[in-house]
């Protein structure tokens, strides 16, 4: 298997695992938290830094397993195309580790404010 193709396998990998905490978040945590929060009548946090890097990191992730593709069915791939899918798979790295670092303070650690208000 030549480098390419190598490094398309790699993006798309990159891409399912960093793309699915922030899609489980977006899709059931955050929904749920919300609805949470109303019906105890509290003041909801501000969700929108959480939900802008969270579609961020998705939209990195696609891009990714787009480009991925594209390397694994190239039937001659230059060097640049490789060095970007490259990038592109450490960008995507860093993106999904970020976001799972920054879904935590901003959906999860709101519930601590919940439960101290019931109190």
């Amino acid at each position: 298997m030549d480098q390419p193709k190598t490094v398309g396998i790699i993006n798309i990998i990159n891409g399912i695992v960093f793309a699915t905490i922030p899609s489980i978040m977006l899709f059931f945590v955050a929904p749920k938290l919300v609805r949470l929060y109303q019906q105890e009548s509290i003041p909801i946090s501000n969700f929108n830094f959480g939900y802008f890097f969270i579609y961020l990191t998705i939209f990195v992730c696609l891009a990714s397993i787009l480009y991925g593709i594209l390397l694994l069915f190239m039937k001659r791939a230059n060097k640049l195309a490789t060095k970007c899918g490259g990038i592109l798979a450490v960008a995507d790295g860093l993106f999904g580790l970020s976001a799972i670092v920054l879904c935590i303070p901003t959906f999860i650690l709101p519930i601590y404010t919940l439960s101290n208000s019931i109190k």
